[in-house]
């Protein structure tokens, strides 16, 4: 294990944060946090693992939250851990009997599992999976909140689901060889999940299958877009299968809130894009960037300076008077406008 965060049961809370640190090399796990009473907050980390392992080797993975561990999973890169032959799950992130994890923004590339999450009432939210394994998104468990997430060029399913109570709204689930969403019945007899909002695209076999639900309630996978104007199971569309199965009304296009999912996500959530947002961590929908530098308004200490306050005494340079020679105090003795 590269970082264990662990407690002795019954224990005193404990609190972990691993942030912007570097794993690699390790055997079993990255990042582990195990059992009730800690909880671990993973931000910010780059965890590799070393490729496709067998037999004798273990399945790595590479950040695990297990066995009541609560926290959050947020903007780590995790790439590496994969498994042959492919009997069990090497993962990116895995949530295994821990509820009310957050799970956000992460970057999930060359794992064989990118991210496995097996327990309840967990948010799962921007998270990236560009070029997706054999088993990318996994999701067993109740009153989960899954959005937002992307995840493409699956060789096989790109989101398997079983539990009940599960939301999945404004991801994008395009271009796998299986089935875009494979939404099973093996936990409930019935399995009342809500899937609305999503982009569902390019996926070959079908976009949604939800053959194992025969019992109502029906999983409902209203007001999506499939791929074209007229909807599931029309021409240029996804498919969608299922005898307890909603499907209509359906979207005539892509939903505003997965235009950023695939392009970078939107940290601030203010409806502009990671990549080309001039304040990426600060909503400012509308950009308002008066001095014309790289910084919007809404983060720029020094809005109407383009130079930033380039002395670095704290004194904005429109103001400043000196300003590209330090003079926090702006002392003028003679009271000509310039410092001393």
């Amino acid at each position: 294990v590269g970082i264990l965060g662990q407690t002795q049961s019954p224990a005193p809370s404990t609190t972990l944060a691993v942030t912007g640190s570097t794993v690699t090399n390790y055997g079993k796990n990255g990042i582990t946090c195990s059992l009730a009473g800690i909880t671990c907050n993973v931000t910010s980390n780059v965890v590799t693992g070393r490729g496709p392992l067998g037999v004798p080797e273990a399945a790595q993975n590479g950040i695990q939250l297990s066995s009541g561990a609560g926290g959050t999973v947020m903007t780590n890169t995790v790439t590496g851990n994969d498994y042959t032959p492919q009997t069990v799950c090497a993962t990116g992130i895995l949530v295994y009997l821990s509820d009310g994890v957050q799970v956000i923004g992460n970057a999930l590339s060359a794992n064989m599992c990118d991210l496995y999450v097996q327990s309840n009432s967990n948010t799962i939210e921007g998270n990236d999976i560009p070029a997706a394994a054999v088993y990318p998104f996994t999701v067993i468990g109740d009153s989960n909140d899954v959005s937002k997430n992307y995840v493409n060029g699956s060789p096989f399913d790109g989101v398997y689901l079983d539990g009940i109570n599960n939301s999945l709204t404004c991801n994008r689930i395009t271009n796998n060889a299986g089935n875009g969403i494979f939404v099973d019945a093996f936990s409930t007899a019935g399995t009342p999940n809500t899937l609305t909002d999503n982009v569902i695209a390019g996926n070959l076999v079908n976009g949604l299958d939800a053959s194992p639900v025969t019992a109502p309630p029906p999983v409902d996978a209203s007001n999506n877009y499939w791929g074209c104007a007229t909807g599931a199971n029309t021409p240029g569309c996804d498919t969608a299968t299922g005898t307890s199965l909603l499907l209509t009304p359906a979207l005539s296009g892509e939903p505003l809130c997965v235009a950023c999912v695939g392009n970078g996500g939107d940290v601030d959530l203010d409806g502009v894009c990671t990549p080309v947002d001039n304040c990426p961590t600060i909503p400012n929908s509308g950009q308002g960037n008066a001095d014309g530098d790289l910084l919007g308004d809404a983060c720029d200490a020094c809005p109407n300076d383009p130079a930033n306050d380039v002395d670095g005494d704290g004194v904005c340079g429109n103001v400043d008077n000196c300003p590209v020679t330090a003079n926090a105090s702006q002392a003028d003795l003679d009271s000509d406008g310039l410092g001393n």
